[in-house]
């Protein structure tokens, strides 16, 4: 994923996931400039098992913002 392109994200969607159990872990995630495009209806990363104490990582990549506008606390 490091040599990708937006073209290569444009139709690419998870709309029907809404939660994660685990941990969400994004490295070098180059051509997604939102992650709200990706997954628009995420509302839960429960965290039952966390990558170092993390449920949410987000490491070297070109996001602009998270947009995960539905993700609750």
């Amino acid at each position: 994923m490091e040599r990708a392109t937006s073209a290569s994200f444009q139709n690419v969607s998870f709309p029907k996931l809404r939660e994660v159990t685990g941990y969400i872990l994004i490295y070098r995630l180059k051509g997604v400039r939102n992650l709200g495009d990706l997954f628009p209806n995420l509302s839960v990363i429960r965290g039952m098992q966390l990558f170092k104490d993390f449920a949410l990582v987000i490491f070297d990549n070109g996001l602009e913002s998270l947009g995960l506008r539905s993700l609750t606390r």
